[in-house]
């Protein structure tokens, strides 16, 4: 393991649920945190990046299906998370406080139990305290133009706009606000692949 600048990430298998809570006003997370021992159970099996950011590891009770409520991110069956790593922000590790995925089965009934109906009760009852941040919108169009998109959308009205792949998605990174910068580096990642664009294009 390097000392610094290295990543490797989990995929979130169908029989885990990954409970991603990008929050970083301090009384914020602090009530997240809360609402989550609550809700959804004290699970071992919790990473910090950058505090008060976290990332809680839960059982799959049902069938449970990833979605995107930014700052809420839930992981189950597809995607992926960073669980060890340099961070450079907070200067350290990514650690796991109490318990590890090195030391813990996934099975293990040490960890809590989720159901969608649990789900859909913590994520209301989290929004109540914590807003939601929306993914980036297109601004300054006609009414009827404006309505929310998703990054892949946008980085497509872009391309067309003008007429460079390149241009448009440096200017979506540009965009990309705290809490959605992971997110967007994947989407420009896999529209690039899709696209066929050279890698050394997309790194530059």
């Amino acid at each position: 393991q390097p000392t610094d600048d290295f990543c490797c990430c989990l995929a979130a298998q169908s029989g885990i649920v990954a409970i991603n809570l990008d929050i970083v006003e301090q009384e914020q997370a602090a009530a997240a945190d809360r609402l989550a021992n609550d809700i959804l159970g004290r699970t071992p099996l919790v990473q910090i990046g950058f505090a008060p950011k976290q990332i809680r590891l839960y059982r799959s009770g049902d069938p449970i299906r990833s979605r995107k409520l930014h700052p809420l991110e839930i992981f189950s069956g597809t995607g992926q998370f960073i669980a060890y790593g340099w961070h450079q922000k907070a200067g350290r590790p990514y650690i796991w406080p109490q318990r590890s995925p090195l030391d813990v089965s996934a099975d293990s009934d040490t960890i809590p139990l989720v159901t969608q109906t649990k789900l859909d009760r913590f994520s209301a009852e989290l929004f109540k305290v914590v807003p939601r941040r929306l993914l980036p919108t297109r601004q300054g169009r006609p009414a009827g133009t404006g309505g929310p998109q998703t990054i892949g959308e946008r980085l497509t009205m872009l391309t067309k706009l003008h007429g460079s792949w390149k241009r448009a998605a440096a200017m979506v990174l540009g965009e990309a606000v705290e809490g959605c910068r992971n997110d967007t580096a994947w989407t420009v990642v896999a529209s690039a692949a899709g696209r066929g664009i050279p890698d050394d294009v997309v790194w530059e």
